[in-house]
């Protein structure tokens, strides 16, 4: 069975700790479970890892530093002002942003799909939140 680590060094085990439990008066125990189920609600809403570093790469795909230029660019090519080499490098900034989207896009997916959630409903998550 699973011991527990009380101290540094100091480990007992689960069934000594609920026979220490089973001790507990009444009043005790029923704070004493709602600490538990209050840990458990917790540890169940902690994302896991993967889900994490999924979600940093979703919010983190497209820099801030490539938006503000490719929106800069196509405020410039809509007034009318924007050079040739300029045009080039918003073409280019453009097919970087679909092939981006492209990957946030499947990164979404695999968030979906370990969370059990259809796509549908993580980018409404994702909408409300920004």
């Amino acid at each position: 069975m699973q011991t527990i680590e009380i101290n540094d060094g100091v480990h007992v085990s689960l069934t000594k700790i609920l026979k220490g439990i089973k001790k507990l008066d009444a009043a005790t125990l029923d704070k004493f479970a709602q600490e538990v189920n209050s840990m458990a609600a917790d540890k169940k809403a902690e994302p896991s890892t993967q889900q994490a570093e999924l979600l940093k790469k979703i919010k983190t795909i497209i820099p801030a530093s490539i938006k503000r230029e490719e929106k800069r660019l196509y405020s410039k090519m809509q007034n009318g002002t924007i050079t040739q080499k300029e045009h080039e490098e918003l073409l280019f900034l453009l097919d970087l942003l679909e092939n981006k989207a492209a990957e946030r896009i499947q990164l979404m997916g695999e968030l979906a799909k370990l969370k059990g959630l259809p796509l549908s409903e993580l980018t409404k998550q994702f909408k409300h939140k920004s």
